[in-house]
């Protein structure tokens, strides 16, 4: 999915996911392909294509963090059973 911010002149990618477990099962299965990458130091284009995929996984850590403590502050203020 894709929003046009006119505010922040962006246009943002929205990537649809059923809860924070898969959100986590897209970043670790960004962090395991980066994982197996073997960088040349010569490889200038390979370098900046690895730094744009993490700047992408920058955002889905962020992300899943905000999720993390909306979900622990919910639960939080739960009334007691």
């Amino acid at each position: 999915m894709k929003k046009y911010n006119e505010k922040e002149n962006r246009l943002k990618l929205a990537i649809p996911f059923s809860g924070i477990e898969e959100l986590q099962d897209y970043k670790n299965g960004i962090m395991g392909v980066l994982r197996q990458i073997k960088i040349n130091k010569s490889n200038q284009e390979l370098i900046n294509h690895i730094r744009s995929v993490y700047k992408l996984l920058g955002y889905l850590v962020e992300e899943e963090e905000s999720l993390s403590r909306d979900k622990t502050s919910i639960s939080d203020n739960k009334a007691p059973k």
